[in-house]
């Protein structure tokens, strides 16, 4: 007797990434990639590895993409190599002060005082996507039960119900 594991089809996609390295100002262009390139490998594979993401070197010969997300990938044909692209960032700045404590420096003191530029390196990655099938997933909601744990609205108290009107029914925001 074999044991058979049987998975079901996995949609993938493909999503541009857009990768932030800070590079001494006295790099030249040409040379931005060489200086990355230990940190890239290693930002490629936590993508891999993590996510579950597959980096596109080549374009595939079974793939038709109704909405490119560039006109590179608009352009590509079966074989032909994906170049990775090159460009200095759009903030120039440290982006954690930026993101946690909203203060972040102008670009001129990035390159000023703290002697780097910040590059985007621009690749594509296989994304494993999650396709919801609306008539299946009211399907499923309808046959939960209250001995599974799930309570209908009607049955909750007034107090809740009222709390769960203000936020949204759960879904964060008023409504």
């Amino acid at each position: 007797m074999t044991l058979l594991k049987i998975q079901p089809d996995r949609q993938w996609f493909i999503q541009e990434e857009r990768l932030r390295f800070a590079v001494a100002a006295d790099v030249p262009e040409n040379l931005v990639p060489i200086v990355i390139f230990k940190d890239l490998q290693r930002s490629i594979d936590i993508l891999e590895r993590l996510r579950g993401w597959r980096y596109i070197d080549t374009w595939p010969s079974h793939v038709n993409i109704t909405s490119p997300c560039c006109p590179q990938i608009a352009s590509a044909k079966p074989g032909r190599k994906i170049t990775m692209r090159f460009e200095p960032s759009a903030l120039q700045a440290d982006s954690d002060d930026a993101h946690n404590s909203g203060m972040a420096t102008t670009g001129e003191d990035r390159l000023y005082v703290d002697n780097k530029i910040d590059w985007v390196a621009i690749m594509h990655f296989w994304v494993p996507g999650i396709v919801v099938n609306p008539f299946d997933d009211a399907e499923y909601k309808a046959s939960l039960t209250e001995k599974e744990g799930f309570v209908s609205p009607n049955r909750l108290p007034k107090e809740l119900l009222a709390v769960s009107k203000r936020y949204g029914n759960g879904t964060g925001s008023p409504g």
